[in-house]
């Protein structure tokens, strides 16, 4: 008897879907990592991704009332079935995708429900994308397509450049934001990263003095080792956090976080989580003016999140002609092949970035200001003064063509009194006027 039969029929599109209570099987969410289903489904993920796997499976669990062994069960007493009496497990994979489009409750902040249904179009991509994984790791391929909601204007992030940046500089609460902002500006680091630095990984460079500063690391969520570089502005702020940092808590240990909690702007020795930063460049994004409140209120997102900077840096660098899988093994992308060729010419890498390196500075205009300044020893011209000499100047050329125009004027009319002066010239130029004068009268006539 196939696990389907008598298995009630349901509706596709139900006004509220009947989750299947689990209490029956208490143990089932809480020891859910342990099926071999599960083992298998988990298998060589990253820690991030089990995570949002385990959250999209315990969901999904609860939605059909079913533990994960029997799930794969089912699908496999499905795909038995004559050809045109298959796809019961699509109709529930799509009955789960509405349920959390239309029907799911969102929890607030204190973890209670908020009354606010439907999941947003991005979290339900992913935990679809996440149960279809559940069954491809089990053997069994899904047809369904990954839901992808279109993105709301308001959420597409802020084109950031050079001079949005040092506003952003320029009105941190701390050190350790102009550090941290900069550090993920001029490498590309993505914010897990920089969380996950010690302070042994910049130690050696910032001794040598190295600039720009080469930064070995390891990208989590690609498991990829790489090397990626910072310039001059992210140097002179890091050493300046870790300065204070150490006149506070005295020495530094390697082994120690590279960036660490502040509370009250006191220092503790934890290191520095994600959301940390995120908290800080979404208050700092309306502290500098980047964005605004109501932008912040109508969007999912933050328009001026950790990503955009990420993403500035990408722009920057392909725009500056630097090859795209270059820029990538900055990032920590997987490359096309074995990133320990990259490794190799770390020097090489060192000199592509520092010519570039100017796209990235935030004071590159102030200095080009100041060296001009520099060079004219302070004489330099406003544009107000530049316009008042160009309309002088403008005005003395119109006396003197005006000038030149009244002295041709009187040397023709010289000319024709001295010609007119000889006879035989006056007749032939009267004759001619009389002349003019009769063909008028005679149209006339």
């Amino acid at each position: 008897m196939s696990i389907l039969d008598g298995h009630k029929p349901f509706n596709l599109y139900p006004d509220a879907f009947d989750m299947v209570a689990v209490d029956s099987k208490p143990n089932v969410l809480k020891n859910l990592s342990e099926y071999p289903e599960v083992r298998r489904y988990l298998a060589g993920k990253s820690l991030k991704t089990k995570t949002v796997y385990l959250s999209a499976l315990r969901k999904y669990v609860e939605f059909r009332g079913l533990t994960p062994t029997e799930l794969i069960d089912e699908i496999d007493a499905d795909r038995q079935l004559p050809v045109r009496d298959r796809g019961r497990v699509e109709h529930h994979v799509r009955r789960f995708i509405e349920y959390l489009q239309r029907d799911y409750e969102l929890k607030g902040k204190d973890g209670l429900p908020s009354g606010v249904r439907g999941m947003a179009p991005k979290s339900v991509s992913a935990y679809t994308g996440a149960i279809l994984s559940f069954y491809g790791a089990n053997n069994f391929q899904l047809k369904i397509k990954t839901p992808r909601g279109a993105p709301k204007k308001e959420n597409v992030r802020k084109p950031l450049r050079a001079d949005s940046v040092k506003r952003l500089v320029d009105h941190a609460g701390s050190l350790r934001d102009r550090a941290i902002i900069l550090m993920m500006f001029q490498s590309g680091m993505d914010i897990s990263t920089v969380c996950r630095l010690d302070y042994g990984d910049v130690a050696d460079g910032l001794r040598r003095g190295e600039c720009p500063l080469a930064i070995n690391t390891v990208r989590g969520k690609e498991q990829v080792a790489y090397v990626t570089f910072i310039g001059r502005d992210a140097v002179e702020a890091l050493q300046a956090y870790l300065e204070q940092r150490e006149a506070r808590l005295g020495p530094i240990a390697l082994r120690e976080p590279l960036f660490i909690k502040e509370q009250n702007k006191i220092a503790l020795r934890e290191r520095i989580s994600p959301k940390n930063i995120q908290d800080m460049m979404r208050q700092l994004a309306v502290t500098a003016g980047v964005v605004t409140d109501a932008e912040l209120d109508r969007a999912d997102i933050n328009p001026c999140s950790p990503h955009a900077l990420r993403a500035a840096f990408s722009t920057i660098m392909k725009l500056e002609g630097v090859n795209s899988e270059v820029v990538d093994y900055w990032m920590g992308h997987c490359v096309p092949y074995d990133a320990a060729y990259f490794v190799s010419i770390v020097d090489e890498l060192r000199g592509i970035y520092a010519e570039r390196e100017g796209a990235l500075s935030i004071n590159r205009a102030v200095e080009q200001v100041q060296q001009l300044a520099q060079k004219y020893n302070g004489k330099m011209e406003t544009y107000d003064e530049i316009i008042e000499r160009q309309a002088s100047k403008i005005q003395r050329l119109e006396t003197e063509l005006d000038q030149v125009k009244q002295s041709q004027e009187q040397l023709i009319g010289n000319e024709i009194i001295r010609a007119l002066d000889n006879p035989e010239i006056g007749e032939r130029v009267v004759g001619a006027l009389e002349k003019l004068q009769k063909e008028k009268e005679n149209r006339r006539i």
